[in-house]
């Protein structure tokens, strides 16, 4: 899916990847975050909030947060993505992590988790 937004990119919003024009697949994992981003004018901005504004055709506000709704942070198929506000997306963490604050579902593991800071 070509853009007017990003130029000599090409979207798959389907399989969630961004292309360049040679047809090489951009972005990489964040090693802070786990979100796939892509390098923008000198940004780097997360590649599903570049993949939602292009397959809904929408400019995202700031303040509007992108779920992933099965919590993997690099899949970005545009059906596990979707638009939320920043409370909701706290909601929904807290209700699919058991109810309980800072829990976490390891997926290596395949076990629940939680981090304790000090």
């Amino acid at each position: 899916m070509e853009n007017p937004g990003y130029p000599n990119w090409l979207i798959y919003p389907i399989i969630g990847i961004i292309k360049n024009k040679r047809g090489k697949i951009i972005g990489c994992k964040s090693k802070s975050s786990g979100y796939v981003v892509v390098d923008y004018k000198c940004k780097q901005i997360p590649a599903h909030r570049i993949i939602y504004e292009v397959f809904h055709n929408v400019k995202l506000l700031p303040i509007e947060q992108i779920n992933h709704i099965d919590r993997v942070r690099d899949n970005n198929n545009i059906h596990n993505l979707e638009i939320v506000t920043h409370q909701q997306n706290a909601q929904w963490t807290v209700a699919k992590s058991g109810n309980y604050k800072g829990v976490f579902f390891n997926k290596e593991r395949l076990k629940w988790s939680s981090v304790l800071m000090y």
